[in-house]
């Protein structure tokens, strides 16, 4: 694996940069280099007669670019400030080593969200797109289509709040899984000690909820995958929003084989209107190869159960997946649309820090080198079938720079997707990993809170956590 040295006069970018040069150098280790000599890409940010300036150069390659910013609010300079310097290395690096980029400069994790702060500030995103961060034609198409989709749903006001709950434990552990979760039988001794934590954390966010006369908009259980638990656990957790009557009320069922008639029941019971049955392939040696640990007949029978309750259903798709031709995802596209639940989510691989595949060293010379056709074919497929897509994002580290878009049924978009997506509604997060979000939409401005990743962790500071979740919505 490559080495590649950088240094820039701003640190607080090296993060942003770094994942510029991954743009052009996939498999490539990136490191922020100590001293300006050492470094093969050097970057400073400079200001000069009342403009900043940026300039890079790697390999006798130089590139400039010139901005102001006509505002003295900080946070709108650091915005702009971090947008040129990535554009800057971006262009240089495309003169230094031209490639043909689907998202062109673009590397953070919500297109649909700048196009969005693109239209406020110039009445259009497109132009910008096209000339300032090369994106290509048919992903400024996709965002459109998406656009098209959110119309009516995007916006929300600061008095709503959606609840997430996660529940960080699975059956087995897929290997290309990056979530901070585990295998719930090795973490036994935890289990009952997180759902008690849990459970803690739901009422004091319920407190939150009625002393602050905040509009409980959308909640979704995810995870792991919240149904790997006891079905009386299940449904104590559920019973705790009997109250409330959301727009969306979704469980992560994700795994076929955690979903059975009696948790079904319960979900229905207790007001689940949307479940995920997540096949991620219809191959059965796919399924073993990445440890799903269930059939191909399950996901069938899974789905089946789930609609004789009137549960809206998403299945998720991945491409990319180690050992499956084109052919091989092409037939789970097929088979997924002859279910037609009413989402179908085509995620593109990111091999990513924690997952087993990442370990094992998988880099982009083992994967397969069809995946934008893969996904070319699920859009083209899948939109015959009539679905449309709704909601898009982007991870680090994915395969040829694409991304993982959610298609829906007419009318049936997944409302607590395009939320967490697009950032427009505030969150209230409880388990461990969870992030909650105030949004203050007239400021356009966001502030956090992170729970602890460690399950031990967590638990032991559950009460610090819910002062914490207090203090952010004061």
């Amino acid at each position: 694996m490559k080495e590649i040295l950088f240094w820039t006069s701003h640190k607080q970018y090296s993060s942003d940069l770094a994942e510029v040069i991954r743009l052009f150098f996939a498999d490539a280790h990136v490191s922020l280099a100590d001293k300006r000599e050492d470094a093969w890409l050097r970057h400073d940010l400079r200001f000069e007669s009342g403009c900043w300036r940026n300039t890079a150069e790697c390999g006798g390659v130089v590139f400039e670019n010139v901005f102001s910013v006509q505002s003295d609010d900080f946070l709108i300079l650091k915005r702009q400030q971090k947008r040129y310097a990535k554009l800057c290395v971006y262009d240089c690096l495309q003169l230094f080593r031209p490639a043909e980029l689907p998202w062109g400069a673009l590397t953070g994790i919500r297109p649909t969200k700048l196009a969005c702060e693109l239209t406020a500030e110039n009445g259009d995103y497109k132009e910008a797109f096209r000339s300032l961060f090369h994106v290509t034609e048919p992903k400024i198409e996709l965002v459109d289509a998406v656009f098209r989709q959110q119309d009516g749903l995007r916006a929300a006001k600061d008095d709503e709040a959606d609840i997430y709950v996660g529940i960080p434990f699975c059956l087995s552990r897929c290997s290309y899984c990056s979530f901070t979760c585990g295998e719930i039988k090795r973490l036994e001794k935890y289990v009952e000690p997180y759902l008690d934590a849990l459970e803690r954390e739901i009422l004091a966010v319920k407190r939150l909820v009625s002393q602050k006369n905040i509009k409980v908009k959308n909640i979704y259980f995810g995870g792991g995958t919240p149904t790997s638990v006891s079905a009386e656990r299940l449904d104590g957790l559920l019973s705790l929003f009997g109250e409330y009557s959301p727009r969306e009320f979704c469980v992560e069922a994700g795994r076929p084989d955690t979903i059975d008639t009696e948790k079904l029941e319960i979900m229905a019971r207790r007001g689940v209107n949307r479940i995920s049955v997540n096949p991620q392939s219809f191959n059965q040696r796919i399924l073993d190869e990445v440890g799903r640990n269930h059939t191909v007949e399950e996901i069938y029978l899974k789905h089946s159960m789930a609609k004789n309750f009137s549960f809206d259903v998403n299945m998720d798709l991945i491409a990319g997946l180690p050992g499956e031709s084109e052919k091989e995802f092409r037939h789970s596209v097929d088979c997924a649309a002859e279910l037609r639940p009413e989402n179908i989510t085509v995620h593109t691989l990111a091999l990513k820090k924690g997952s087993v595949l990442k370990e094992r060293g998988m880099d982009k010379s083992d994967r397969e080198k069809s995946v934008a056709a893969m996904v070319d074919y699920a859009r083209n497929r899948l939109c015959s079938e009539g679905y449309k897509p709704y909601y898009l994002y982007r991870q680090k580290y994915m395969s040829e720079n694409l991304e993982n878009v959610g298609y829906c049924l007419d009318g049936k978009q997944g409302l607590y997707n395009i939320d967490i997506m697009e950032e427009t509604t505030s969150r209230l997060a409880c388990g461990s990993n969870a992030i909650s979000k105030r949004v203050f939409s007239s400021q356009n401005r966001i502030e956090r809170f992170a729970n602890p990743k460690d399950i031990p962790t967590y638990i032991d500071k559950i009460e610090r956590l819910v002062d914490g979740k207090e203090n952010l919505f004061l």
